[in-house]
């Protein structure tokens, strides 16, 4: 108790909406309860990091043999926007050369790859990273790839599964969700048990999962090939920024295991795409869960 009366103390808040109770006993009139309404932060300990989101839009091919796409420029300028205002995430570097853009609209290979390598130098352990790609994508014998903007029709021009995951397994950040709306997007994680678990996410569990090293992908459709102009948005992107703007009106802090129903009836609702998320194979994951934190 301090020289003016007030009695301080600290109490430890789970996530979400609480009621906590103090109780004063009087020596004259007895004891008093008062409750109170308190909004728990959903934010975990040890996830006090950088949030930073790595998102690419494919759109115009230079190469014939790739049509040019209708969405991925609209979808990925609206994720980055969703993204920052409502997550925090940042999509700008800060090296030691100076700021590094991560919203690239027709990247090349080499930009796709080397923007890789530096936030693999660059992360640290407390960090998140969202990498989003909307674009062309190819299978060839059971191994998926990105196609970037100058990619002709030979594999050696393309960015294969193995060159991704390899990236993301060696950088630091404690939590990584890929998150591929291209075709043939699902064989990026081509592997014969690789299905999530039903994790109760919620509340104290936030943390503990928020502890642990994730590597998650969230696909939009198998190896279907994806829808593209619905609604200004591709079906998946348009499914995926809802469900985002949703949860975040509903609820603090979120996984996109959570998230992950919504988008699939979103998207499966609209068109012949089957999303999928699941652990990425052979990248370190541990069983965490990158959150989802309104502001």
């Amino acid at each position: 108790m301090g020289e003016d009366g007030m009695i301080v103390t600290q109490v430890e808040l789970k996530p979400g909406q609480l009621a906590v109770e103090v109780i004063a006993i009087y020596s004259d009139i007895g004891v008093q309860k008062i409750t109170y309404a308190i909004e728990g932060s959903a934010q975990p300990k040890g996830t006090q990091g950088e949030k930073y989101a790595l998102i690419i839009g494919n759109k115009n091919y230079e190469s014939p043999f790739w049509s040019d796409l209708v969405t991925p420029e609209a979808d990925i300028q609206a994720l980055d926007e969703l993204l920052r205002n409502r997550f925090g995430f940042s999509t700008k570097l800060s090296t030691a050369d100076g700021e590094q853009n991560l919203l690239l609209l027709d990247a090349s290979k080499n930009e796709i790859l080397s923007t890789l390598s530096l936030l693999r130098k660059t992360l640290q352990p407390e960090d998140s990273l969202v990498v989003y790609y909307a674009g062309h994508g190819q299978l060839i014998q059971d191994l998926a790839y990105w196609i970037p903007v100058e990619g002709t029709d030979e594999d050696y021009t393309w960015i294969s599964a193995f060159d991704i995951t390899q990236q993301l397994k060696r950088t630091a950040s404690r939590h990584i969700l890929l998150i591929s709306d291209s075709c043939y997007a699902g064989a990026l994680n081509r592997s014969g048990a690789t299905t999530m678990e039903k994790l109760d996410m919620r509340n104290n569990a936030l943390e503990k999962y928020a502890q642990r090293p994730s590597r998650m992908i969230l696909a939009s459709g198998g190896e279907e090939p994806v829808a593209d102009g619905g609604g200004g948005h591709s079906v998946f992107a348009n499914a995926l920024l809802r469900a985002l703007e949703e949860a975040a009106d509903q609820t603090q802090g979120f996984t996109v295991h959570e998230l992950f129903p919504s988008v699939r009836e979103l998207t499966s609702g609209r068109s012949e795409q089957i999303p999928m998320y699941s652990p990425l194979r052979n990248s370190g994951h541990e069983g965490g869960a990158l959150i989802f934190q309104s502001l």
